[in-house]
């Protein structure tokens, strides 16, 4: 069993959201792990790639209606391509950058990356 504890807001403005709506990497993969993204977040995603409602950046997956849906969708992505170990390896960050550079690729390239992987399930 894995305990999971309440994430705390850190200064950084980086990856994902600030202050009171703070998302660091460690609650958006509560959401990924305790089951809370489902295949109607699915196609609410898929909808919204289609409609070409989802932004070009990481900084923004915390504005608009789909905030958990995104971050829940994106960590399934990581499980998915770099494995759970990699996952593991990320919860050690809090910084997009440093995210981006264990993974080494760039943001555009992440998020196009995801956006393929989500519209393929």
């Amino acid at each position: 069993m894995v305990k999971l504890e309440r994430p705390t807001c850190v200064k950084s403005t980086d990856f994902p959201i600030k202050r009171a709506n703070q998302l660091r990497f460690k609650h958006i993969l509560v959401t990924y792990v305790s089951r809370q993204y489902d295949s109607l977040a699915t196609e609410k995603i898929k909808k919204a790639i289609l409609n070409n409602k989802i932004s070009e950046r990481l900084d923004d997956f915390r504005t608009g209606d789909l905030p958990y849906e995104l971050s829940g969708s994106f960590v399934m992505y990581i499980d998915k391509k770099y494995g759970r170990v990699k996952l593991k390896e990320l919860l050690l960050f809090n910084k997009k950058a440093d995210i981006l550079s264990t993974l080494n690729i760039s943001e555009s390239e992440l998020l196009g990356d995801w956006k393929k992987y989500m519209q393929e399930l």
